[in-house]
């Protein structure tokens, strides 16, 4: 008696593609203004970190002209 090899299904299963954007084609200025309506303390401490991009805008001087500093516990 042989056994069968494959326990899948012979029908083929439909997969929905799904686009996921890719936020490092954003042009810079763009990428910049969403970095700038976070606060102070979140670019600082997580918005820098996300890609080396990011590290970039927020090492440019222009992010810092306005530094809202609000409740830091």
């Amino acid at each position: 008696m042989m056994a069968s090899s494959s326990f899948l299904p012979t029908e083929e299963v439909e997969v929905e593609s799904i686009t996921v954007p890719n936020w490092l084609e954003l042009p810079k200025d763009i990428t910049a203004n969403i970095l700038q309506r976070l606060d102070t303390f979140e670019i600082v401490t997580s918005g820098c970190l996300v890609c080396p991009l990011w590290w970039n805008i927020c090492k440019d001087p222009l992010m810092w002209r306005t530094i809202r500093m609000t409740d830091f516990r």
